[in-house]
């Protein structure tokens, strides 16, 4: 083989190689996470809700440990859910191609759209405020994800309904001084879009 047909033979076997790497987007897809195979999507509907009695840090506490009432929460989470579709990968993939987008999280398919606590003992405050049974003792308590530092009241946070997903912790932090010590007792509502809703009873939030 001559020195022609050596550089040709290589530069065919440059050639056939680069047909493996992965392929400029804007040939073909217009996908704004990228090319290459979509992940499996499976959406779920939620069937449970649990608490947590948890400290400012995380630190999951015994419910009835009395603590300043910016320092403690009452926090929830999806407990349990079935999965109820699928959505099937779109899109065209090729041999070689590398995994352009990250899995897309699963999430509910009903957002939620009311937070209720319901009070279930009558309390008297420093101030003279009472706490009635059956009273909501949402103006008294504001919400957000655990770790975020700024919490909202719960109809601002809720507004237009919000997405959940499997991972979500939220926190419901007691906004106003009992000036005394104080074991809050309330029944939970929470309520998703389309009317379904779940009760936690007896729940309990122990302050000063």
């Amino acid at each position: 083989m001559n020195s022609v047909q050596k550089k040709l033979f290589s530069t065919l076997i440059l050639v056939i190689g680069l047909g493996f790497l992965p392929m400029g987007c804007e040939v073909f897809c217009n996908d704004s996470c990228g090319c290459g195979p979509q992940f499996e999507v499976k959406d779920f509907r939620i069937t449970a809700f649990e608490t947590l009695t948890l400290a400012e840090d995380g630190q999951r506490i015994d419910p009835s440990t009395i603590l300043p009432y910016t320092q403690t929460t009452k926090s929830f989470r999806i407990a349990q859910f079935e999965t109820i579709a699928q959505k099937p990968p779109s899109g065209v993939s090729f041999p070689g191609m590398a995994m352009a987008c990250s899995p897309i999280p699963p999430q509910s398919v009903e957002r939620m759209t009311t937070i209720s606590l319901i009070n279930k003992k009558e309390q008297i405050l420093s101030d003279g405020t009472v706490l009635k049974i059956g009273d909501q003792l949402n103006p008294f308590v504001e919400m957000s994800y655990f770790f975020s530092s700024q919490t909202y009241p719960i109809s601002d946070f809720l507004e237009g309904g919000l997405t959940l997903y499997t991972d979500d912790l939220f926190k419901l932090v007691w906004q106003k001084a009992p000036g005394k010590e104080m074991v809050v007792e309330f029944d939970l509502h929470i309520e998703l879009e389309g009317g379904r809703g779940f009760v936690l009873p007896n729940e309990i939030l122990s302050i000063r």
